[in-house]
């Protein structure tokens, strides 16, 4: 079991799907900051929340990831990562190598929510980054890595149990197209 376990995070690595799905979430992040910063640009007032108050990154951070933008490409790349090792080698590893169907559900489930925190770690930590570039770091106060770790952490779970519905939902239709629009 160990050696599917190894399998699965050696394909993880090599996989396309990840890197690209991870490079277009952050690549949107930077997208929404611009558009921000050019809409408050034109109207010739600065970013303020609905307070009159310039928003913290906290604030932003929250903001940002209601869009769903993170969700969004983690349910793509679990259709691609799920669906096409399922028509690629699945049937086969259980067939050739005596592994039965809960193995390989049991190895692409913990690999798809191992995939996806990663993920989810680096579009947070862009969103992170691009916030203090945009908004400075005076809002950085004492309390502020203690929040933020207790709102990613949160995100964190829920991204788990997304994953995990996302991940069956991919091997009882076993097609891509399904998949992702079931899945969104």
């Amino acid at each position: 079991m160990f050696n599917l376990f190894g399998g699965e995070f050696y394909k993880w690595k090599k996989s396309r799907s990840f890197k690209i799905c991870t490079v277009i979430a952050v690549a949107v992040v930077v997208w929404l900051y611009l558009m921000i910063a050019v809409a408050s640009h034109l109207a010739g007032e600065p970013l303020t929340n609905p307070e009159g108050e310039i928003p913290t990154v906290l604030e932003m951070v929250g903001e940002v990831n209601s869009t769903g933008v993170g969700t969004i490409f983690m349910a793509i790349f679990i259709c691609i990562w799920v669906v096409g090792e399922y028509s690629h080698g699945a049937i086969k590893n259980i067939a050739g190598k005596g592994l039965t169907r809960e193995q390989v559900f049991l190895s692409k489930y913990f690999s798809s929510v191992t995939a996806t925190m990663v993920m989810n770690l680096i579009y947070f930590a862009a969103i992170v980054i691009v916030g203090c570039i945009y908004l400075g770091t005076d809002s950085i106060g004492s309390g502020f890595f203690r929040e933020l770790s207790a709102y990613i952490g949160l995100q964190l779970f829920f991204g788990v149990a997304v994953s995990g519905i996302i991940v069956a939902i991919c091997e009882f239709t076993r097609n891509m197209a399904v998949g992702i629009s079931i899945s969104l």
